[in-house]
């Protein structure tokens, strides 16, 4: 018999531009003569973070969100759109049990819906997530061979894929510290003629520890 952990979700964001000269140039004024630019600048964690419980095992950290930028133009072609965070993201894992078993973390994303109208959907998204193994102790990060990572294509609204899993034969040897991925390329790729102009979409990435025993 085994269990499921949920943790809270990576919220995904994408800003389609375009459309009509009105909304695009209303800094302009009226006799054409000056205009205003917009700057705008804002501070967040990149990572949510959970202290560990002595003798269990749970997520770590998950990234907050993952930003596709607020300028995006509706295309008739494929396009891929890089996340704009700024710092290092993670994807981890941390067990303190006594006795270890091989676990692994996977992903799934949802649809990304107009926020303002949830009937409006990208109907044809693909989210490209890749990293790096790496453990943790003491402050420092470090490569480590005691997990693999896989590359993910996850179809919005499709289904889960493992992006982490436990390598060692013999799970006695697990370390008792922070373990999974640390991410180096996260990407949306999109189909032609996706989305409306003017209008924000949203979707979450949800991340879920698999395979870990229910305690006797």
């Amino acid at each position: 018999m085994f269990m499921k952990k949920l943790v809270p979700t990576t919220a995904l964001a994408l800003l389609v531009l375009g459309g009509t000269a009105h909304s695009a140039y209303a800094a302009i004024s009226a006799d054409g003569k000056s205009g205003d630019t917009k700057t705008t600048v804002g501070f967040s964690d990149d990572n949510s973070t959970v202290d560990p419980t002595e003798g269990s095992i749970g997520l770590t950290r998950v990234p907050s969100s993952f930003d596709f930028g607020k300028s995006n133009k509706v295309s008739s072609t494929v396009q891929s759109i890089a996340a704009t965070n700024a710092g290092a993201q993670y994807v981890t894992a941390t067990d303190l049990r006594t006795a270890k078993t091989n676990w692994s973390i996977t992903a799934q994303a949802s649809e990304m819906v107009n926020v303002m109208d949830t009937t409006d959907k990208i109907s044809n998204a693909t989210l490209q997530i890749s990293g790096d193994a790496m453990s943790q102790g003491d402050g420092a990060w470090s490569s480590t061979n005691d997990v693999a990572v896989n590359t993910l294509n996850l179809n919005a609204g499709g289904d889960s894929a493992t992006f982490i899993s436990t390598t060692a034969a013999d799970t006695s040897s697990l370390p008792g510290q922070e373990v999974g991925a640390r991410l180096r390329n996260v990407q949306l790729n999109l189909a032609a003629n996706q989305g409306t102009a003017e209008q924000q979409y949203g979707g979450t990435v949800t991340w879920n520890l698999e395979n870990v025993p229910n305690p006797s």
